[in-house]
């Protein structure tokens, strides 16, 4: 006969259903739960801070190579075309040899993406650098045209073209590298870092070529202090080279290209690490391009669309008009206004960062709309300004110009890249951004110039840049509006991307 055994206290069931059991409280969640999710933004790690100033500090000397030439115009004109009667027709041709850096720079940055998506976002920026920085030095040892002839004029735009192939992959590469390595719900403001880095490299060579001017005397600065700030790019380019090697690659390109899987047999190791070590074929760099290019469609021609204003107000407001509008100080004037853009730039970027986590993606394509309408009203009487000769007047023109720049490049930055997919988007980007800085970016001095001359008023680029942002506005508002997303990783890596075998390229 069994043995009947009192059952004890912890077997005995107990009806969950029970009235007058109160409530169980709500679960508390983690600080770093709610910031995988992305509910709320993660702070900032001494990892953070190092990407960034090694990445800004690159990208500032970049553009300081690459600015140079814009505000060294005058007297390159003088020095390195055949005598004209008329300044305006050397400053013209100075121009246009500006510009033809900007002919390249689709190449360069459809290249320049490539190497980035498959070697690396951080090799890709230190070759740029070293590029850059090669090519400026040179500009400051040519020979001047009354000393070679047309020959010098070669050389210059020579150096110019080197400029344009290495340019084309710095901005859109220190962009890329930024939003990949931002904590979540930080993105817009490190990516407003790589515009306000490229606004303070323009700003310091700005600030050089006025030391050169007020320290060497108008007389030996036309002669050959001229040279100096172009010299000097030899030892700012092996300082930026030597920072960025010291930062670590971008943890989401890692995640995407090289990141091993685990499968039943065993870590799996990646495609990459494979084709590096020759047991599969790799994989051509052009031929990954054009596919992700071809696979974007109407996207990269909205977006290049939705970038079109960016480049052409940045050269028409503080490159074309210190060097053509007969202004006191107009070099310093740029300068300190660029100092406004880099101060507001980070400010906006934050801003649109907090809006974002309540409001959604929306807000950024929202207010680079608003940005661009704005810009547009406004140009007319920004030039308008200029053209007064007044220097309180052009002032504040400079100064409202650089604020809505700042606030248009903020809303693009994070949105440029979230864009497209992880392992094609340096490619992609590159090409979108230095297409539309092809067509209006290099050209706007010297179409400033022309208008300038056919229509005998000054304030004609205002309106040119108005058209512009409307067409900017029609971008932006033709660019699909992703879906609202709860988790950050379901941000950055789509089912697409992740479900495509490693060999194909998903956008």
């Amino acid at each position: 006969m069994p043995t009947l055994v009192p059952a004890s206290p912890s077997s005995i069931d107990v009806d969950d259903d029970d009235s007058d059991a109160p409530p169980s409280p709500p679960r508390r969640r983690h600080q770093l739960d709610l910031q995988s999710t992305g509910e709320i933004a993660a702070p900032t790690t001494r990892r953070d801070v190092w990407v960034v100033a090694a990445t800004t500090v690159g990208n500032a000397l970049e553009w300081y190579d690459f600015a140079l030439f814009g505000f060294l115009a005058p007297e390159l004109a003088t020095k390195f075309f055949p005598p004209k009667k008329h300044l305006n027709s050397a400053l013209l041709e100075t121009f246009l040899v500006f510009g033809a850096a900007f002919l390249v720079r689709p190449v360069g940055g459809l290249a320049m993406g490539a190497f980035s998506d498959r070697h690396g976002r951080k090799r890709a920026l230190q070759l740029s650098v070293i590029a850059m920085s090669g090519a400026t030095a040179s500009i400051g040892l040519l020979p001047t045209y009354a000393v070679a002839g047309s020959l010098a004029t070669c050389l210059l735009v020579l150096c110019r073209l080197v400029q344009g192939l290495s340019v084309a992959g710095q901005l859109t590469g220190a962009l890329v590298y930024l939003v990949e390595s931002a904590p979540p719900g930080h993105e817009h403001l490190f990516g407003s870092l790589a515009f306000a880095s490229g606004n303070a490299g323009t700003m310091l060579g700005g600030v050089a070529v006025a030391f050169v001017q007020t320290r060497a005397g108008q007389d030996a600065f036309a002669g050959h202090g001229w040279r100096y700030p172009f010299l000097l790019s030899a030892f700012l380019g092996w300082g930026g080279y030597y920072v960025q090697s010291y930062a670590e690659e971008s943890p989401e390109y890692l995640a995407v290209v090289e990141g091993p899987q685990q499968t039943e047999d065993g870590p799996r190791r990646s495609q990459l690490e494979l084709q590096r070590t020759g047991e599969i074929p790799g994989r051509d760099e052009a031929v990954d391009a054009v596919e992700a290019v071809k696979r974007s469609g109407p996207k990269v021609a909205a977006l290049a669309a939705a970038c079109i204003l960016s480049p052409a107000a940045f050269y028409a407001f503080f490159v074309f008009a210190p060097a053509f509008y007969p202004l006191p100080q107009a070099t310093l004037l740029a300068t300190r206004c660029l100092l406004l853009s880099v101060l507001a730039m980070p400010l906006a970027g934050a801003a649109i960062d907090a809006r974002r986590a309540t409001h959604g993606d929306d807000v950024a394509a929202d207010t680079a709309a608003a940005a661009a309408l704005a810009l547009g009203v406004a140009s007319p009487a920004i030039f308008a300004c200029l053209a007064s000769k007044n220097a309180h007047a052009a002032a504040l023109g400079l100064a409202v110009a650089a604020f809505v720049h700042s606030a248009f490049n903020a809303a693009l930055a994070g949105w440029l890249v979230r864009a497209f997919d992880p392992r094609a988007r340096g490619a992609v980007l590159g090409l979108a951004w230095n297409v539309a800085a092809a067509l209006v970016g290099g050209t706007a001095p010297a179409f400033a110039v022309l208008l300038i001359e056919v229509t005998g008023s000054d304030v004609a680029p205002g309106f040119y840049i108005s058209v512009l942002a409307m067409l900017a506005v029609g971008g932006i508002r033709a660019l699909p509006r992703a879906p609202p997303v709860t988790n950050a990783v379901e941000a950055r890596y789509t089912d697409a991307a992740a479900a495509a075998p490693p060999s194909s390229v998903v956008v």
